[in-house]
Order: structure tokens, then C-alpha cells, then sequence
């Protein structure tokens, strides 16, 4: 995993909000979403990017003067740690 943030937040706001969400299943394991929110960042970046974990992809947050637009593309399995991969989900329902 790669984890970079930085950030300046209002201590006096507890301001948050919803503004705008929108997602979508791009392939037949991979999503994409898309947030903007009214919060009290002053200036607020991050990027995270993560493999062989739950739901692992790229999201990347830019905040600036109360308003962030955060945007995330990800792998919608979940990873078996044990076995070294993600999990296989058969028509049962049953994980291996």
C-alpha cells in the first residue's frame, strides 16, 4: 500500500455534507466512484493506492475551501489472504 496525504482543516466547522455521489461497475470486477462533499478542509490531498487487500484500487482526494471531490476506482472482491488471491465465489454462494 501507498498512502501520501496532506491537509489544513477549520478546527471551529464540524461542516458536512453530501453534495453529488455517482457509481458504476466498469468490468466484471472493477467499480468507479465519484464524491463531492462540503466539509471544513482548508486544502486537503490524498492518493492511496492498494493491492492484494479488500477491495483494493486507487482513490485520490482533492479538497479546497470547504469542498472535496474525491474519486475511486477499485476492485470489488475481497482477498483471501490465506490462499494468495481473491476469493472465487461459485453459484452456491460458498468462498474458497
Amino acid at each position: 500500500m501507498i498512502n501520501f496525504s496532506f491537509g489544513l482543516q477549520n478546527p471551529f466547522s464540524d461542516r458536512w455534507a453530501a453534495v453529488y455521489h455517482r457509481s458504476a461497475m466498469l468490468g466484471k470486477h472493477t467499480g468507479a466512484e465519484i464524491q463531492v462533499i462540503k466539509d471544513n478542509n482548508i486544502v486537503d490531498f490524498r492518493i492511496r493506492w492498494t493491492t492484494r487487500e479488500d477491495h483494493a484500487g486507487v482513490m485520490l482526494d482533492i479538497g479546497l475551501l470547504g469542498y472535496t471531490v474525491m474519486l475511486h476506482y477499485y476492485d470489488t472482491r475481497h482477498w483471501n489472504a490465506k490462499a494468495g488471491r481473491y476469493y472465487n465465489y461459485d453459484d452456491a454462494g460458498n468462498r474458497s
